[in-house]
């Protein structure tokens, strides 16, 4: 970092003690952010992967622990020019409605994308970035925010040269003025990362607003913190490549007080980690989603709520750690809590990465036939699943007892069951829902009496063996760690061929339909 670089990190995080803020109390704070993220850029362009979803990443940031509120983030994904200019115009409009309101607005900006010295390509074509700094210059807000973390198109990596700086005016209250971030400096790229699944700028970005950048343990990520957190970090990561990448910060404010960036201390959920140099990747499960990394976070690292794996590599070591913050709250992880895996075990499938594959469940089942006298049967099942991302495959076998009401005959009826079923799920942060389908054998021996009416010392037997398509709609809810409650609803189509004893009619096949409820418990291993 330059001495210039220096002193303005060192001017933001001391001018609340240089100045004192005037008397009367302070406005109400409002934020607006457009996060813009593309792609595909220009034909010449080669496609970026994960450009989007950092966009997508920093509005969920921002809405979480930026103090911007849902309804003014707008995301703007892979689109023209014109879209990104009309969102700064709406951005402007409600920004000016905010002032008149009597609101201290704050704006910022975000791109993520191909570019150039001079313009943003998108797919539509090109945005001059004289242009949308003129543009962004006119949104009435107390502080503008821009960051661009862009792509000259070389492979995949991403990067966009110094430009002019923007122009403002004093005021006499609060940081005002406007900050620009870059993502390198003058004739260097930016880079993607398939382990980060995302920017390396963008990923240090997301990784300091969480809490790594928190250098004073207060709970808050301020512009000095985070910009002195991103450049070195960045620089660390992009010297192992073939590019060495320097983040660069043009600043103009004037003003009182700090800027700060984002809350950690209002995230739903917090991990903390053992304390070192060590770095540690936190991932979301199911959803293999980097959240960010964790080198030191003295107050905590800010999560969603969610189930997640912190990762730490050494020397070709892999270790994890399995973290349930479901249902927030906070959480510590102990140097102990690592076991070592195999690297291609924290490969995704299908988009999902799970570490426990297996799965048990033991069930208390409730059915009834649709067709048949057969009347209520309560049983117990137990099956095993085996995990691949969001498919699965299960066995399960049980048996029940029920009764059977015929026009003259009645009795009880002992069943024995087993499948194979093949399905697919989808996770929530506590809850899973998950769909199967597959063949069902069963075999039931009845014992009937005739009614009343008849002599009560006769006795009748009948044997049946059904064949036919079982499916299950269920539902799990997460108890914490691994356990679960599953509620299932389901049903099974199948053909019976009875076998009567005594005065029942020869053997005949019958079509037959029964459905079914359950309630499990539910291990995954």
């Amino acid at each position: 970092m330059t001495r210039a670089r220096a002193a303005i990190a060192v001017w933001l995080a001391g001018v609340a003690a240089a100045s004192a803020a005037p008397p009367g109390a302070a406005p109400r704070e409002a934020r607006l952010a457009v996060l813009v993220g593309a792609d595909q850029g220009e034909d010449d362009d080669l496609p970026l992967r994960y450009a989007e979803l950092d966009a997508e990443r920093m509005r969920d940031l921002f809405t979480e622990l930026g103090d911007v509120a849902s309804a003014r983030a707008i995301l703007v994904r892979g689109r023209h020019p014109g879209d990104v200019r009309e969102a700064v115009r709406e951005a402007s409009g409600r920004a000016a409605e905010l002032r008149d309101a009597g609101y201290r607005v704050t704006f910022l900006f975000y791109y993520s994308g191909h570019g150039d010295e001079d313009s943003l390509h998108l797919p539509g074509g090109r945005l001059a970035l004289g242009e949308l700094r003129q543009a962004i210059a006119t949104v009435s807000a107390e502080v503008r925010l821009v960051i661009l973390d862009a792509c000259r198109g070389i492979a995949r990596s991403k990067g966009v040269s110094r430009g002019d700086d923007f122009q403002i005016s004093a005021v006499q209250r609060g940081p005002h003025g406007s900050v620009e971030v870059r993502a390198s400096s003058d004739g260097e790229v930016a880079q993607e990362s398939d382990e980060l699944r995302g920017s390396v700028f963008t990923h240090f970005l997301l990784s300091g607003l969480r809490g790594d950048a928190d250098a004073d343990g207060d709970r808050r990520v301020t512009l000095a913190e985070l910009y002195a957190y991103a450049y070195r970090r960045t620089l660390l990561r992009t010297q192992r490549g073939a590019v060495t990448q320097h983040a660069t910060l043009d600043v103009a404010l004037q003003g009182a007080g700090e800027l700060v960036l984002a809350t950690p201390g209002a995230a739903a959920a917090t991990l903390h980690v053992p304390p070192g140099p060590q770095r540690y990747l936190i991932v979301a499960t199911p959803s293999a989603g980097v959240i960010g990394e964790v080198t030191s976070a003295a107050g905590g690292f800010a999560l969603p709520a969610g189930r997640y794996l912190v990762v730490s590599r050494d020397r070709g070591h892999t270790r994890i750690a399995e973290v349930d913050l479901s249902r927030g709250g906070s959480a510590r992880v102990a140097a102990g809590d690592f076991h070592e895996v195999a690297r291609d075990d924290l490969v995704a499938r299908g988009g999902w990465l799970e570490l426990r594959r297996s799965r048990w469940r033991v069930a208390a089942t409730g059915e009834l036939s649709a067709t048949a006298p057969d009347g209520p049967a309560l049983g117990v099942v137990a099956g095993y699943a085996r995990l691949y991302g969001p498919w699965f495959w299960e066995v399960d076998a049980g048996g029940n007892l029920g009764t059977v009401d015929a026009q003259s005959w009645r009795g009880t009826a002992r069943t024995l069951a087993a499948s194979g079923l093949i399905g697919a799920r989808w996770s929530g942060r506590w809850l899973e829902l998950a769909a199967a389908t597959g063949p069902e054998l069963r075999h039931s021996w009845q014992r009937l009496h005739p009614t009343p009416a008849a002599d009560p010392q006769m006795t009748a037997r009948l044997d049946y063996t059904a064949i036919g398509a079982r499916a299950a709609l269920r539902l799990d809810v997460r108890l914490g760690g691994d356990s679960a409650i599953s509620i299932e609803l389901g049903g099974l189509a199948a053909l019976r061929r009875e076998a009567p004893v005594s005065e029942f009619a020869g053997d005949r096949l019958a079509a037959w339909w029964v459905m079914s409820s359950s309630l499990a418990y539910v291990r995954t291993f």
